[in-house]
């Protein structure tokens, strides 16, 4: 027996009515996101802390949870833009995504830091000009609490693909 179900849209709500459930256990909360995430930080303090260029405009590319290989891609053809930047790279606990990025990093033209798994997700957004990453609505909704600015790009072909992504997030 159910007593509730918790959604993260309103959009939701008809979704799972057409599966059965009574409106009335339906409540669209929204997608939790830790307080961390919200409010302004020291970009360039937190660039000191991670090693990076406090001035510098940073990318943050996030993608190995999941298994992502194409965001390799995309880092070849970014590396290559004629604009100052450095990049952080966080692969999660993919370690074959993470060797290939080590591998690629050798050879880059653009500064790139590379990182496993962290727990400082937050504070490497908050010291970051840009996130690229894939469409996960957690990922996204933190984003938006960070107040940075996503590229996203389509991940493994199938997989997320009915992730509504709340544009319009309030805090």
């Amino acid at each position: 027996r159910v007593d509730a179900y918790v959604v993260s849209t309103q959009d939701m709500i008809p979704e799972m009515e057409a599966m059965g459930v009574p409106k009335e256990k339906i409540y669209p909360f929204g997608i939790p996101v830790e307080n961390v995430f919200f409010g302004a930080a020291d970009k360039p303090a937190l660039r000191r802390k991670f090693g990076l260029e406090p001035e510098t405009p940073t990318i943050l590319i996030m993608a190995g949870s999941f298994g992502v290989t194409n965001i390799l891609k995309i880092y070849r053809q970014i590396v290559r833009l004629d604009i100052p930047f450095q990049i952080v790279v966080i692969t999660g606990r993919n370690e074959r995504l993470h060797a290939a990025f080590a591998e690629e990093i050798e050879h880059s033209p653009k500064e790139t830091k590379l990182v496993f798994f962290t727990n400082e997700v937050e504070n490497y957004m908050h010291a970051s000009d840009l996130l690229i990453t894939k469409p996960g609505g957690l990922t996204v909704t933190e984003a938006l609490a960070c107040d940075i600015p996503l590229a996203v790009f389509d991940a493994i072909p199938g997989r997320k693909r009915t992730t509504p992504i709340p544009a319009d997030a309030q805090h």
